[in-house]
Formats: C-alpha cells, structure tokens, sequence
C-alpha cells in the first residue's frame, strides 16, 4: 500500500489497499489515523519524526492489530521535495502471514 505524509507525519492520501491493510477506510487513514493501528505508537512516530529530521530513509517493523489480530508490516518511506512538500511513500508488506495468527 501507499500514502502521503508531511514532514510532522500527517498522512494526506492513503491508497484503498494499505487502508485495508490497517483495517480502516480511506478517509481514516487521514491525519494521524494511520498510527491507530499500529501497536507501538510511541515508537513509530519516535522513527517517523528521527528520520524526518535527520533527513534519512524510514524503515520500521511495526505491528498493526486488524480485527483483534496482529500483523507484522514493514515500511520503508523516502522523502521528496513537490513544490516545497515534504511527501513520504510507505509500502507495507505483510510479514510472516502463518506466524501472525498466533499473536493476540
């Protein structure tokens, strides 16, 4: 899946197929509702904000809990400059799909 965020990690669009990924619609993915899901919130954002500051490539592995089920995503996100923009792609990947169905 694919989104947009700014440089303080407010998505601005999220694709239909990471919104599904997350458990949640579009629209919810807007803002900070990316982060609903993931299981370590703290962290995550703590990587987003080092990586926008340092100027670096994001690349995490979080958990999302979906439906009361846990799934093992990982993200990598670049940054590029549009007309002053700050833009993060973040493609996740479902890790390990046998192993997550034994996390609660």
């Amino acid at each position: 899946g694919i989104f947009i965020c700014n440089d303080i990690g407010e998505c601005t669009y999220a694709n239909k197929t990471l919104a599904l990924m997350f458990g949640m619609d579009q629209t919810g993915m807007l803002n900070y509702g990316w982060v609903g899901p993931i299981v370590d919130k703290p962290t995550a954002m703590a990587e987003w904000k080092f990586s926008v500051a340092n100027n670096t490539p994001y690349r995490a592995t979080y958990q999302v809990k979906v439906n009361g089920k846990i799934r093992n995503c990982y993200a990598e996100a670049e940054a590029s400059i549009d007309e002053l923009i700050i833009k993060f792609y973040l493609i996740c990947k479902i890790l390990a799909m046998v192993n997550m169905l034994n996390y609660h």
